[in-house]
């Protein structure tokens, strides 16, 4: 998965990897430590701080998705209709089973979901078939107008939200526990249901410090994001957006969702800032217009620090 270097890391151990600020780099491995993330940048490898790069969020990417639970995602029936939930071509890039660092394909085919190896060579391109790629993004966007099969035309769709799994996907920052499936999507059924139902979220608009129940503050309060994707609110208290919408943070339910207020596009006397509950892997943050060029070394709440490593 790509992300982008937000600071400077010069490396202090020889498993370390050094990059500048705005280097893309490519995460290969992310589950031995959450501080510390296994990556690549052209054929160099290394370790990098998880707090020094800002991860791009991909609506296609589960983590934490074995070869049978894809396949349950894919293959699901609509009780209902008795007919498929996701189209053809619908996908998920997962973690391969097999192969620590490596990722694999779930492609939904008819009746049948076909599993496709993503290999990288010793350059850092990863590759299903002949054509190599820069990134694994790259050969999906690629696999989206040519066939990821052979002669027979399949192209990658995304899934389709279901009642039973959710959002699939929602990018490499998500890890979230689902009774149904150890996946990384919104986990709505553990919204906390008094505040879910509360009308105040819209009503009583709060300035940053006072919050409805629930809410509380959080050291991002006033920084501004830019939505990465469409989000159509399911709940009472959740606020919708569309992707390049841009929305100030005031506080937070938890990690995963953030209190925030929408910024009209056109500014009007008479409009009612619209707050409320939204995804926080649905947004990016935008810089923060700071002197500093690096984070701390030191650890300290709120701040974004360069963490320690277990060795």
């Amino acid at each position: 998965m790509e992300a982008v270097a937000v600071h400077a890391f010069k490396p202090t151990e020889p498993d370390e990897l050094g990059f500048e600020k705005g280097s893309i780099l490519h995460i290969i491995e992310m589950e031995e430590d959450p501080n510390w993330y296994k990556a690549r940048q052209g054929q160099r490898e290394g370790m990098v701080p998880a707090n020094y790069i800002t991860l791009y969020a991909h609506p296609w990417y589960v983590p934490k998705c074995s070869r049978r639970e894809a396949e349950a995602r894919l293959l699901e029936i609509d009780p209902q209709t008795n007919a498929d939930v996701q189209p053809n071509g619908a996908f998920v890039v997962r973690q391969s089973e097999n192969e620590l660092g490596q990722f694999s394909i779930s492609v939904k085919d008819g009746s049948s979901v076909l599993h496709f190896r993503v290999f990288s060579d010793p350059n850092g391109k990863y590759h299903i078939w002949t054509n190599k790629f820069q990134s694994i993004n790259e050969l999906v966007d690629y696999h989206r107008r040519q066939t990821i099969y052979g002669d027979k035309t399949l192209l990658l769709r995304d899934c389709i939200p279901s009642k039973e799994f959710g959002r699939v996907g929602l990018g490499p920052n998500a890890v979230f526990n689902d009774s149904r499936a150890q996946s990384n999507s919104v986990p709505k059924t553990n919204r906390d249901s008094a505040a879910r139902n509360s009308s105040s979220f819209h009503k009583e608009q709060p300035a940053i410090g006072s919050f409805p129940p629930g809410i509380t503050s959080t050291h991002l309060a006033g920084r501004y994001c830019v939505a990465k994707f469409d989000f159509p609110a399911e709940f009472e208290g959740e606020i919708s957006f569309r992707r390049g919408d841009r929305l100030r943070i005031l506080g937070e339910e938890d990690d995963n969702w953030w209190f925030a207020q929408l910024v009209p596009s056109q500014p009007s006397d008479d409009h009612t800032p619209l707050r409320g509950l939204i995804p926080a892997n649905y947004v990016e943050l935008l810089p923060q217009h700071t002197t500093s060029s690096h984070p701390s070394v030191s650890r300290s709440a709120g701040h974004l620090t360069h963490p320690s490593r277990a060795t």
